[in-house]
This record gives structure tokens, C-alpha cells and sequence, in this order.
């Protein structure tokens, strides 16, 4: 089974809610894991790459202003790696290996 696809609802289940309650970083956290969370369950196939793509910027974004937030190399990643599931092929490659970056920074 695919390591991305067991953790990513972990995390969400397990500090998405924690994250939602007390997000120093004005609730860009909470707005990034609950959009993963509808493209995820709720988008079309046909979407989902173009959505997560977006959603991988504004997640990025949070990195850049804040880097020494876990959360958001966190989310960054699941973010990366959820994108090139949906994108597929070699060309998924290399969004993999930046997401394995990101949740590497989130140590």
C-alpha cells in the first residue's frame, strides 16, 4: 500500500483538529488540510492534479513566510505527494522527491 495514502488521513485525523483549535499561523494550516481533505475525497480524477497543483502553491507560500513551522513543511509535503499521485507517471517523479524534501524540513 502506498505510504502517502496512510498517512496523509492520519495526520489529518489525528492533528487536523488540533491544528484547527490552536493554528499559530492564522488558520493557513487548517484552510490547507481541509482543502486537501475535499480535492482528496471529493474532486473528479480529471481534476484533482490541476487542484492539488494550487493548493501546493499556497501551501508553499506558507513555508516560504514561515520556515520553521513543522506543520506547514507537513502539509507541504502531503500536498507534493498527493499531487503526483494524481499526476502519475515519470512525470510524478519529481514532485515525490520535493515532498520527500518538505516532510524531511518538518523533522
Amino acid at each position: 500500500m502506498n505510504l502517502r495514502l496512510l498517512l496523509a488521513p492520519l495526520l489529518l485525523l489525528a492533528g487536523g483538529s488540533a491544528w484547527a483549535l490552536d493554528d499559530p499561523h492564522g488558520g493557513q494550516v487548517a484552510a490547507i488540510a481541509e482543502r486537501w481533505a475535499q480535492i482528496q475525497y471529493e474532486a473528479p480524477a480529471k481534476s484533482k492534479a490541476d487542484e492539488f497543483e494550487k493548493l501546493a502553491a499556497a501551501a508553499g507560500a506558507l513555508t516560504q513566510t514561515q520556515p520553521s513551522a513543522a506543520e506547514g513543511w507537513i502539509w507541504y509535503g502531503i500536498v507534493l505527494s498527493s499531487w503526483a499521485g494524481a499526476k502519475g507517471g515519470f512525470g510524478a517523479l519529481g514532485k515525490e522527491k520535493e515532498a520527500r524534501v518538505a516532510l524531511q524540513k518538518s523533522l
